[in-house]
């Protein structure tokens, strides 16, 4: 059965017959401060990964899981600070996978650009995550940053295109000519909510 330490402290020792992480995560909310928010999810000393809210929780074992918490402005400032850097590692990684196109080493760029968009859409499921904490007190900004990201699909979509034709300059063009200078839109978009919303 999974044990739940929270803040290093309080063991939660009763998780009744709760099966999935989710469902154990639930009652963690329950039993902290309402005011405090989930701000890390450490098992056997690693973040959960996808698989570990998939499967039963007893393939688990008697792992421990270890609860951070701490205040939503805490949380926010925090990751509102680290998109900006995120977003501009996906965007170089894009630029190296262009370059790879242009050289006719398809394969290694293909891989790169794939591993590229995963890390994209990682990074804007997270981001909105995020932006949802500050919903109540910024649904302006929750909803400029839709917009921003919408114009996404439609450049992926020629991008796929491309791909499906083998036109691998073409598709290198449209990174560098439209999703990167894109990408960098948003970027100064999340540096001004940075700027708005974090402690100076």
């Amino acid at each position: 059965m999974v044990r739940v330490k929270i803040n290093g402290e309080q063991e939660l020792s009763d998780i009744g017959t709760i099966n999935t992480m989710a469902d154990l995560v639930e009652l963690i909310k329950a039993q902290i401060d309402p005011d405090s928010i989930i701000t890390s999810l450490v098992l056997e000393g690693k973040e959960l990964s996808d698989a570990d809210w998939r499967v039963p929780l007893s393939v688990q074992g008697d792992a421990m899981l270890e609860v951070t918490t701490g205040s939503k402005e805490d949380y926010v400032s925090e990751r509102l600070s680290q998109a900006g850097g995120y977003l501009e590692q996906i965007a170089e990684q894009l630029q190296v996978s262009a370059q790879l196109f242009r050289q006719g080493s398809n394969e290694d760029a293909n891989n790169s650009f794939s591993q590229s968009m995963d890390d994209l859409k990682a990074f804007f499921n997270w981001y909105s995550a995020v932006l949802q904490v500050l919903a109540e007190t910024a649904e302006q900004d929750v909803n400029s940053y839709s917009e921003k990201i919408t114009p996404i699909l439609q450049i992926s979509e020629e991008i796929v295109q491309h791909q499906l034709h083998q036109s691998w300059i073409l598709m290198a063009d449209v990174i560098d000519g439209k999703l990167v200078p894109h990408l960098e839109e948003i970027r100064s978009f999340c540096l001004s909510l940075q700027s708005k919303y974090c402690e100076q």
